[in-house]
This record gives C-alpha cells, sequence and structure tokens, in this order.
C-alpha cells in the first residue's frame, strides 16, 4: 500500500477544486522563493504574520541544533522547532518545480527525528507541548503539497512514522487539565488528529474519540458566546481558528468523517476575525498580538466557507468578551474599544482602551508586546497602563503587571452601556480600581459616534473623592506626523488628516515613546498626554475627525434658576467646523438629579436623560 497514497489523494482534490491555484494567487512567490533559498543554506528567518513569536532577522545555523538559541530568546528555539518553514520550502516547490526543496524538507524533517528521537532535558526546548502539536500540523501540510513528487524510502518512511508515533504519545501522555482552557491545548490537538487523517493507524480509536471530545471542549470553552477568544488577544484567536481550519480542511479533503461538528464550533470564532481587521487588513494589535497582515488567513477562511463578507454589520457588539468594534468600509472609519476582563497572561492593563484608524492607516493604536522574555523591562512596560489609551489617577494604575505573564493588581470592568442606530454608534464603559488611599474609584468613558459627520467624541468622567492628578493618554502609530494646531493636534499619516481636539491645549504635551508593531521589533512614536488636577470629580471632551472642528461648552441651567448647574448634572458642548457652522451639539448627564427640578435648559433647549445629541435622546 502507498504510504503516502492519503497525501496524494488531498492534493489531487486540492487540484480538482482549484485549492493550490487559489492559494497560489495569495502568496508573495519572490519572497517565498526568498526565504525558501535562505533555507537551503540554513539561514532561518520568521516573519510570517502568524508566526507567534516572530523574528525578523535572519540567523545562520552552520549546524542545525535544535536547541539553540541565537538571540538569546527561548522564544526563537521554540519557532524553530515548529517547523513552519517546511511550507515555504513546499510553496517554493510548487512554484519552480525544483527538487532542492525536497531534498531539503527531507534534510530538516529527518534530521530533527534523528537527534529528537526522545525529549530529554537535553533537547526541552524542541519537545515543548504546544510546538510539538504545531510541528505536526507543518509536517503533514508540507507532505501534503509535495506528496506527488517527494521521494521518500521505505526506511524514511518507517523512521517518520515511528516519530509521529512517539509525537503523539508525547501529547498525549502530557496533556493537562489546563491547556483545555489554553490556545496550548487546541493547538497541541489539531496537531495530534492531523497525523491520523495521514497515518491512519497512528492513533487508538480510543485515543482518536479522546482527542475529539477534548478538542470539542475546548472549543466551547474557550470562546465567550460572542466568538472571541478568552485570551483577549486577536493574534492567538488567529492561532486557535486556523489550527482548527487546517484540520477542517484535510479532513473534508481526504472524506473522512468528522465526529464533531467542528463548521459549527468555528462560525462564531471565524465571524470574529473580520473586525479583528482593520482598514488596511492588518490585526488589531490588542493585547499580546502584532499589527501584520492577516489577508492571507482571512482568505483561507473564505475559502472554506467559514466567513462571507455579504453578512457583517458594521458594529460588533461583544456583550461577552468586552470588545467592541466599529468597522464602516465605506466611511474608511475603524475603531474598537475594551472593557472586558484581561484573560490570560496575554492579556494587557487595558480597561477602557481603544484603538482608532481612518482612511487605510492606524492613528491611535496599541504599544504591541515586543518579548515574552521575563526578566525585560520593556516587555512589563507595553503590558502596562502608562502604554495604553487609557486614563491613569494618581500615577497609580488599576492594574499593576508583575513581569511578563503574571500581575498584582487587576481592575474591575463594571458595566457596558451601549446604542447604535443608521444616525449614530455609543459605547459607555464603566470601570474601576483602588486609588493611593485604597479608595475605590470610578472611571466612565462614553464614546459617542456620528456616522453623517463621521465624528468620534469622548466623553471622560473621573468620580474619586479628594485631590487627584490624572493623565489621559492617547499612543500614536509610529507613521504618524504630529502637528500642534489650536485647541490639538493634526495628525498625518500619507497626507491624510486626523484632528484630535480638545477645549484646551493647556496641559496637553506631546512625548516620545516607543511600541512594538511586531514581535522583536520596537518603533519609535508620539503620545498625546493630558494632565489636569482634580477635586471628587471631572469631565473631559476629546473629539477625533477627518476635518478640522472646535469646541465650545454649552451654559446649561436647572429650570426655575439662573445659576449654572454643575457639570455632574449636566455637561454641555457645540462642535462647529473650519467655517464656524455648528454641526453637532451633545449633552451629557452623569448623575441624577435629586434635588430640585428635573428639567434642564440650555439656549431655549429642554434638556432630559443621560446623552442627548442634536436633538436626538440616546439614553
Amino acid at each position: 500500500m502507498d504510504s503516502l497514497r492519503v497525501f496524494k489523494d488531498c492534493y489531487k482534490k486540492m487540484n480538482d477544486i482549484d485549492w493550490i491555484n487559489n492559494i497560489n494567487r495569495q502568496l508573495n512567490t519572490k519572497h517565498i522563493i526568498y526565504k525558501a533559498d535562505l533555507l537551503l543554506n540554513n539561514i532561518f528567518l520568521f516573519d510570517d504574520p502568524l508566526d507567534m513569536e516572530a523574528c525578523y532577522i535572519p540567523y545562520h545555523l552552520k549546524e542545525v541544533n535544535w536547541n539553540e538559541k541565537p538571540n538569546g530568546d527561548g522564544e526563537w528555539t521554540y519557532m524553530l522547532n515548529r517547523h513552519g518553514f517546511l511550507l515555504e520550502l513546499s510553496w517554493a516547490y510548487q512554484i519552480t518545480h525544483e527538487n532542492k526543496y525536497l531534498e531539503k524538507i527531507k534534510e530538516f524533517i529527518l534530521g530533527w527525528i534523528n537527534k529528537n528521537s526522545i525529549s530529554t532535558k537535553e533537547n526541552k526546548g524542541a519537545w515543548r507541548t504546544i510546538d510539538t502539536g504545531i510541528r505536526l500540523t507543518n509536517w503533514m501540510r508540507a507532505l501534503a503539497l509535495v506528496s506527488e513528487d517527494i521521494k521518500l524510502s521505505s526506511n524514511e518512511i518507517k523512521d517518520i512514522k515511528e516519530s509521529l508515533k512517539t509525537q503523539t504519545n508525547y501529547l498525549k501522555n502530557n496533556y493537562i487539565d489546563k491547556h483545555t482552557l489554553s490556545n496550548w491545548g487546541v493547538l497541541q490537538l489539531t496537531g495530534y488528529l492531523m497525523v491520523n487523517i495521514f497515518f491512519e493507524d497512528t492513533l487508538s480509536k480510543d485515543d482518536e474519540i479522546w482527542a475529539y471530545e477534548t478538542l470539542e471542549k475546548q472549543l466551547n470553552l474557550q470562546f465567550y458566546n460572542d466568538g472571541y477568544h478568552w485570551e483577549q488577544s486577536p493574534l492567538y484567536h488567529f492561532e486557535v481558528i486556523m489550527s482548527c481550519s487546517y484540520l477542517l480542511m484535510y479532513i473534508e479533503l481526504s472524506n473522512k468523517k468528522c465526529p464533531i461538528n467542528m463548521r459549527e464550533l468555528l462560525k462564531k470564532p471565524s465571524h470574529v476575525t473580520h473586525y479583528m481587521q482593520s482598514l488596511n487588513e492588518k490585526l488589531v494589535p490588542l493585547h499580546d498580538s502584532d499589527n501584520v497582515n492577516v489577508t492571507n488567513a482571512i482568505f483561507i477562511l473564505k475559502l472554506l466557507d467559514l466567513i462571507d463578507d455579504n453578512i457583517y454589520p458594521k458594529f460588533f457588539e461583544g456583550k461577552s468578551s468586552g470588545n467592541y468594534i466599529y468597522k464602516d468600509l465605506s466611511a474608511k472609519t475603524y475603531f474598537s474599544i475594551f472593557n472586558g476582563r484581561h484573560g490570560s497572561g496575554h492579556g494587557h492593563s487595558s480597561l477602557g482602551h481603544f484603538n482608532y484608524s481612518a482612511y487605510e492607516h492606524d492613528y491611535i493604536v496599541d504599544s504591541g508586546r515586543f518579548t515574552y522574555m521575563d526578566n525585560s523591562p520593556i516587555r512589563s512596560f507595553l503590558k502596562s497602563s502608562y502604554a495604553h489609551n487609557n486614563i491613569i489617577i494618581d500615577d497609580n494604575p488599576e492594574m499593576i503587571v508583575d513581569k511578563s505573564w503574571k500581575y498584582s493588581r487587576v481592575g474591575e470592568p463594571i458595566a457596558t452601556k451601549v446604542y447604535d442606530d443608521e444616525k449614530y454608534n455609543v459605547v459607555k464603559v464603566i470601570y474601576g480600581g483602588k486609588d493611593k488611599d485604597n479608595l475605590n474609584y470610578t472611571i466612565k468613558r462614553l464614546f459617542l459616534y456620528s456616522k453623517e459627520q463621521d465624528i468620534l467624541s469622548i466623553i471622560d468622567v473621573v468620580d474619586n473623592m479628594g485631590n487627584h492628578e490624572i493623565q489621559i493618554r492617547f499612543q500614536l502609530h509610529p507613521q504618524v506626523e504630529t502637528t500642534e494646531v489650536n485647541n490639538g493636534f493634526l495628525l498625518e499619516v500619507d497626507n491624510k488628516p486626523v484632528y484630535f481636539t480638545s477645549f484646551t491645549n493647556k496641559n496637553v504635551n506631546i512625548r516620545s515613546t516607543f511600541i512594538s508593531q511586531v514581535y522583536n521589533q520596537l518603533s519609535n512614536a508620539d503620545k498625546i498626554i493630558y494632565k489636569d488636577n482634580f477635586t471628587d470629580f471631572e469631565i473631559y471632551v476629546n473629539v477625533i475627525s477627518k476635518e478640522k472642528l472646535y469646541l465650545k461648552k454649552r451654559k446649561i441651567i436647572q429650570d426655575n434658576s439662573r445659576t449654572e448647574i454643575l457639570d455632574r448634572y449636566y455637561f454641555g458642548f457645540d462642535i462647529y467646523d473650519n467655517n464656524d457652522k455648528k454641526i453637532m451639539d451633545v449633552f451629557y448627564s452623569d448623575k441624577d438629579t435629586y434635588e430640585g427640578s428635573k428639567l434642564y435648559i440650555s439656549e431655549n433647549t429642554f434638556l432630559y436623560g443621560e446623552l442627548t445629541v442634536n436633538g436626538d435622546k440616546i439614553f
């Protein structure tokens, strides 16, 4: 019997339904061949968008040592042992039909087996369970692409099958309950099950049943009801659903029956990927994620009919996960807001954080992750509140990061209120923490987007008894050029303007900082920081738009009174365009009235309720 029969059957079917040609059209063939030629000389470059710990610096290994750590980061070793580079060699062969790429695939697989036949203390960098699962997936995917032409002797096939048996046994014997909640668990089991598609006698029937039942349990557990992965990282969300999607793809290509309803389990998580991709087709770098192009991954999901461009509303209301995303491709406006549990160690100190994109560019962004090394002050800083677009009171953030993976304290997402119609999108997030005196404080951020005017207003409310200092931070993308203008800043990327407008430039400064768009990379960037002192309570307003604006505060009185009331009871402002034409008025009431009339008046406008915009009562 042909040991590669299932591979060849899948390859034939991929050609029959034009899978390979479809995927080929998405590849940067020049770059694929460049990387494959580097690999022929044992030069490794990890720059695939879904390389979890990318390294854009190429490293040469004279002789491949699978426990090598050339940059001092153990994550490089883990990337090496995932063998994602085999796919580049496979695609290079598909493009050129040159046998040197096939020979290198054999050399890497058989070389790894020769030096890592079993797990030992000396080669533990090659045998982490997550990397073993990913490696098995990549071996199967690579062989599926070259199975028609690769020449393997009976002894080589025997060695591969024995190694597959050893690796799958290792995964089964080292599976722990903790991984049922982790991306680790999914990436282990998808590789485990992928092997059995092609080498059908690798797993016992009981082990196969266990793996599918556990995978089903993982997917039911790990995704919130809204489809967002609990670890709160778009990158790891993609890792989980893509590993499952490749498994589903080869199950279907091999005409096997899947004992669990994978399509249904992947339906919501795949749907969410549309919102995780910004206007420039890059991944939104929330929490531990990179700002990289994920078009190829989205394309695979489309080929599998897991996503459909025609079904997406503009607003994603992630009530369970705490992620609220507005994506309007026609208006070229995108923003995301976070007010949820921080998830796993991949979560950042980002309650109340938001990102903003316009045209084809990102303007206000997350700061990224840079490294997972536990002793890195850069890692700690990038996870902290100081590296996010949120609010800090008295230099005492609600969440304290402890090195790379732990926290000394976390804030509490209290509530979120949303409203969306043909004119407005409103998201109000409320969260809290402890101040320097261990007293509770509350922060409310109201994001009001006027769809007609394409204006995002941010109303920030701080409620903390006593005298305090506040910092409101806005982290800019490295490409943004910043110019100070009246009552704000002009932010430009590629001559595309976005205006950041406040009531005053007083206490607002631009500071230099750095962010990490991709793992192992740092870039210089600017940050807008607003500082102020307040007692007990204060409201702050910032407006983001594509046209130049200015703001004017409204005078508001309580019915039958001539005295202007406190901002906490009613706060109003007008937005004017550059021609002094009023285009919006906004009235917000933070505190309920319990003394005197509940009717308020501003320039013959009668007011009641929490939020009124241009005469429209929203809350």
